[in-house]
């Protein structure tokens, strides 16, 4: 088998960072780090424990592009493997190197880090591949939603050796938010990172309430997507400003 040039091999690795949705990777890295910090750590240790996780979480993102391609396709999406710039086996086989990578990588670091990494690729797993796929229902969307959340702040609890009960009530709040997109009423400890991710929660909810009612998301795909967008600052602006509190 002939080794990919440089260039060739460059564009392959940029287009598997595309395919795995980088904003997303992003948010889970986020709430790994915001486990770990309402935990009381992040020390040394968090560096290797959030590499493996971004190795679970791209897995199971490439996995679901070569899932959906069908789909994607016919949607017009223009993610790497939907427009033919990475290929389905291309994208499923650096799938499965990411996966083994993770849980090879989890189980160096604990038993407790093995099991959430096995548990958020069988989730994936389960959303996209099998005949009875979750994605096909809208409680099955949402109950992996909550299930990868909750494993991904368990997952930086567990690297900082202690779940703490802000990890519980931060993560119910935020698996909440991603299972309805707002409409939460329970309040959070009085602590200043949850208060300012409450605060953040409610504004974004407003606001996505109103881009998905403004005539200005109808129409285009582009368009279509900015309740999404919204969703996804919203996550981001939590999440910062409980690391920032802390």
């Amino acid at each position: 088998m002939t080794t990919p040039n440089p260039i060739i091999r460059s564009y392959l690795y940029l287009a598997e960072a595309l395919e795995t949705r980088p904003t997303v990777q992003a948010i889970f890295q986020l709430r790994f780090l915001a486990g770990d910090a309402l935990s009381g750590g992040m020390t040394a240790a968090v560096v290797p424990g959030s590499l493996t996780w971004l190795s679970a979480t791209a897995s199971v993102y490439l996995f679901n592009g070569v899932a959906d391609v069908r789909e994607d396709r016919f949607n017009g999406s223009s993610r790497p493997i939907a427009s033919g710039q990475l290929s389905p086996r291309t994208g499923r086989n650096l799938a499965v190197g990411l996966g083994v990578s993770a849980l090879t990588g989890a189980a160096v670091q604990s038993p407790a880090l093995l099991i959430l990494t096995a548990v958020l690729l069988g989730l994936g797993y389960a959303y996209s591949a099998t005949r009875w796929a979750l994605k096909r229902w809208t409680w099955g969307v949402a109950l992996v939603g909550i299930l990868s959340s909750a494993a991904t702040y368990g997952a930086g609890a567990v690297i900082s050796g202690r779940l703490e009960p802000a990890v519980v009530v931060f993560g119910a709040l935020l698996g909440g938010w991603m299972a309805v997109v707002g409409a939460l009423t329970k309040d959070l400890p009085d602590a200043a990172g949850d208060r300012a991710a409450t605060v953040a929660l409610t504004v974004g909810g407003t606001a996505v309430a109103g881009l998905a009612l403004h005539r200005g998301s109808y129409g285009s795909r582009d368009r279509c997507r900015r309740p999404y967008r919204g969703f996804m600052i919203t996550q981001y602006s939590a999440h910062a400003l409980v690391l920032l509190a802390l």
